[in-house]
């Protein structure tokens, strides 16, 4: 059961959501398997689709090291997304998301607290 919010107005936008469910932001970036991507309309917060990665952070003893290889197989699951959701993110991959124009946001809210507040920022 996806969620489908109506919107009032904005541009078209993509957000990638860290879940293991699709319904509750409950992983990390870095640990993270699957993204469950959701568009934004004018019209509609809609489910787009699922996308399976290998985690970022394979080993628990690399996580204090950026990998560029890594980043980029994890990146290429995400580069069209506007925004990511996660309930956390080392600080060097959220730096290298920003720098690809990507930004990250921090919670472990579920859908529909994201959708209301992205209805409230688009009405602005």
């Amino acid at each position: 059961q996806w969620l489908r919010l109506r919107v009032t107005s904005g541009d078209e936008m993509k957000i990638a959501i860290c879940s293991q469910s699709g319904q509750k932001v409950d992983q990390c970036f870095g640990h993270s398997k699957k993204f469950y991507i959701y568009n934004v309309t004018d019209s509609c917060l809609c489910f787009s689709g699922l996308r399976l990665v290998e985690p970022y952070f394979e080993d628990e003893a690399l996580i204090s090291d950026f990998n560029p290889s890594r980043f980029s197989e994890v990146y290429e699951a995400v580069e069209d997304c506007e925004k990511i959701y996660c309930i956390t993110i080392d600080r060097a991959v959220a730096e290298k998301l920003l720098e690809r124009q990507v930004e990250v946001r921090l919670c472990n809210q579920n859908l529909k607290e994201i959708f209301q507040e992205l209805t409230q920022k688009r009405r602005k």
